[in-house]
């Protein structure tokens, strides 16, 4: 009888925005990669992020328990590159174009915490960076989420269908920063099953400067009814010049930060092996200084937090 109380009271207190976000979730189970099963020692080790396997080829997962005995597999060095995650301490990484073979496409997969609702609205976002390694930096369009009613494995797996629930229009090409992809859909099928990838054959996928492959690293996959656990972020950060933030190191060793019409929340700062050594939660509008006199010259990680956007920017401190 009290528990029945407690929800009357909530439903009629409580603004009706706040009660279906109460009930609303992230259908995605480990949607960061963080929790896992034991450290990756070779590639293509997907299943070791507790609920994903390969739903097409060998996708990898990279983790920071891996930077002592298995850099190449760490986070945020490893052989693709040096990307902080965006949460946590691991992502994935897959392919999603190859300039010279036809079609090389690796999916990755999970079974959602509960199926979709026919007739629904879902919000999805998720985040990408491409890698930095030569070789395997080449820009391309189209990485994208679709849903299936069935799962698939690297030995049965998910075809290229030319279509996506949501998928980015734009080639992506940023390498510093993590860049969101988003949208929205009303399932039309009780979908049980989400994978990420790029699901457009070469003929429909843009590039840019391709040499070889196409590798982005992925991480934060969320799938909510309510957008507020999922922002739908309309434009690729990168390519919106009013919402841009900088971020440069001065002569005096000092982090200057600004934005064009947006609000600084707050800032971290890491080192090179991913700790944080730095962080400024007073809020500030546009602009922002932070001093790194007193830390030794080394490559440094900086995140700025500003609204609905995340920018990182690797800072260099020579002297």
């Amino acid at each position: 009888m009290k528990n029945i109380i407690l929800i009357t009271l909530l439903s009629l207190t409580s603004p009706f925005w706040m009660v279906s976000h109460a009930l609303a979730q992230n259908l995605v189970p480990n949607p960061s990669f963080e929790i896992h099963s034991g450290c990756p020692q070779f590639y293509t080790q997907l299943y070791l992020a507790v609920g994903w396997t390969s739903y097409r080829i060998t996708p990898d997962y990279f983790n920071a328990c891996a930077n002592i005995q298995n850099p190449n597999l760490g986070v945020p060095v490893n052989a693709f590159g040096h990307q902080n995650a965006f949460d946590g301490n691991a992502y994935i990484g897959l392919i999603c174009y190859h300039s010279t073979v036809v079609n090389v496409r690796e999916y990755a997969g999970v079974q959602l915490l509960q199926p979709l609702n026919t007739g629904q609205r879902y919000f999805i976002t998720f985040y990408v960076s491409l890698a930095d390694t030569l070789g395997f930096n080449c820009p391309s369009s189209k990485v994208g989420v679709k849903f299936s009613t069935q799962p698939f494995s690297d030995t049965i797996p998910a075809p290229i269908t030319n279509s996506a629930h949501v998928f980015s229009q734009s080639i992506i090409s940023d390498r510093t920063n993590w860049t969101p992809v988003s949208g929205s859909f009303v399932a039309d099928s009780a979908y049980q099953y989400l994978m990420i990838g790029n699901f457009f054959d070469d003929m429909h996928t843009d590039t840019a400067n391709c040499f070889w492959y196409s590798y982005y690293y992925v991480d934060n996959i969320c799938v909510s009814t309510d957008s507020l656990d999922c922002p739908v972020i309309t434009s690729i950060q990168e390519h919106n010049p009013s919402n841009l933030c900088e971020i440069f190191l001065n002569s005096q060793n000092e982090i200057n930060i600004t934005t064009a019409n947006n609000f600084i929340q707050y800032v971290e700062i890491y080192n090179a092996m991913g700790q944080i050594i730095l962080t400024d939660n007073n809020a500030v509008f546009e602009n922002k200084k932070i001093s790194l006199k007193n830390y030794s010259k080394g490559v440094y990680i900086c995140k700025v937090y500003s609204q609905n956007k995340l920018t990182v920017k690797k800072i260099i401190v020579n002297n």
